[in-house]
């Protein structure tokens, strides 16, 4: 019997480490949360969005023309076209998803010091100078890409990264 048991928490424990934060879970659609935000492009209709996601978005607020895909219980893919045909893409998510040991902000002074010069920082920099940890795409339009980190201790970063130059132009966060 206490072999079986034995087994049984040594199962228990490969499952559990082999759960990762850096994948969202997802009970609806075709892809998670991440995955999804990378496939949609702002000038995608919403015919194509709920295709590429397999199901169905649902009209939110007519008057910015704002439609919701629940991708699960706490998660899901807001689009806007506030005038036109071309939206703006934004995730919502519990930061609990994207939390991550790796993440430190022990650069932070540096980041600051170079988004505020002509020089700024590429995305793969900000990667880099944040313990290599891939930032989560929270925010897509044609102009900028939004990038979150969340560290273990629940400090975050948001950094927006211009489509043209490819280099940061902003950083928000509680870090």
């Amino acid at each position: 019997m206490k072999k079986i048991r034995g087994i049984f928490l040594l199962l228990l424990c490969m499952i559990l480490v082999g759960c990762n934060k850096d994948e969202f879970s997802n009970a609806l659609g075709n892809c998670t949360i991440d995955k999804c935000v990378e496939l949609i492009d702002p000038s995608d209709s919403v015919s194509k969005i709920n295709e590429i996601l397999g199901i169905d978005g649902v009209l939110v607020d007519a008057g910015y023309n704002e439609y919701f895909w629940e991708l699960s219980e706490n998660a899901g893919i807001y689009v806007t076209y506030y005038s036109g045909d071309v939206g703006i893409i934004r995730s919502e998510f519990p930061d609990e998803e994207i939390k991550n040991s790796r993440v430190s902000f022990a650069k932070i002074n540096e980041i600051e010091s170079a988004v505020n010069t002509d020089e700024s920082l590429t995305y793969q920099d900000l990667v880099n100078m944040l313990g290599n940890v891939e930032g989560v795409n929270v925010e897509k339009s044609e102009s900028e890409l939004k990038y979150k980190w969340v560290s273990d201790d629940n400090k975050y970063l948001i950094a927006t990264i211009s489509q043209d130059t490819k280099k940061c132009i902003m950083i928000t966060g509680m870090y």
